[in-house]
């Protein structure tokens, strides 16, 4: 069954030509009624869904692939950092108990009189030092004798 599908525009204006939407509705329901808008289009619509299905599914294993990549990333990374902190923990828990032994270990009374000991020290050999530069310990010491 072939339907004429002449449509004559109402008028032309410098925008193209005007078209009646009756006339438009009356064609596009004798097309529909007749089954041969659906039955052509139809098969050209179900090419054009195999396509769209197929451009989507491929996203979806790029997506995927992408997802399992990120996953995998993620998790080395999230392996890296549990075995970093345990080491921090680790070393800091060495340190506090190294230092505890050092703290108990030493004597801090006697290390500060140790401390005050070497310093009054060290001054008087730079005494002694200027002494003799001076010429003046070699007589001290005879006068001492």
């Amino acid at each position: 069954m072939n339907l004429d599908i002449d449509i004559k525009p109402m008028k032309i204006d410098r925008n193209g030509p005007w078209y009646s939407s009756k006339e438009i509705y009356d064609i596009a329901m004798k097309l529909v009624l007749q089954d041969s808008y659906f039955q052509t289009k139809g098969k050209s619509m179900s090419n054009q869904i195999d396509e769209a299905t197929a451009v989507v599914n491929d996203a979806q294993k790029k997506f995927n692939h992408a997802l399992e990549s990120f996953m995998s990333t993620h998790q080395v990374f999230a392996e890296s950092v549990k075995k970093t902190s345990s080491q921090v923990r680790e070393s800091a828990d060495k340190l506090m108990n190294g230092l505890q032994k050092v703290e108990k270990t030493a004597d801090f009374n006697r290390l500060e009189r140790y401390v005050d000991l070497l310093e009054r020290a060290a001054v008087a050999m730079n005494s002694l030092a200027e002494l003799e530069k001076q010429g003046k310990l070699e007589k001290i010491a005879s006068a001492l004798k």
